[in-house]
């Protein structure tokens, strides 16, 4: 079981991890290299692997 603070840590690196996917697929979408649901399968993959590292982390 991981601790207050380890678990606080991991929410931020998770956060930044989501918001830097976003921006990238957002700019990508906008420069016409992926559609809208291609970057939204994309989002969806990295949300649900951080999911699945979160959940293997916390037990």
């Amino acid at each position: 079981m991981a601790h207050r603070r380890d678990l606080q840590k991991l929410y931020t690196v998770e956060l930044f991890i989501l918001l830097g996917a976003m921006a990238a697929v957002i700019y990508t979408i906008d420069a016409g290299v992926l559609s809208i649901v291609e970057g939204m399968v994309i989002l969806a993959v990295i949300s649900v692997a951080e999911l699945l590292v979160e959940a293997h982390i916390t037990g």
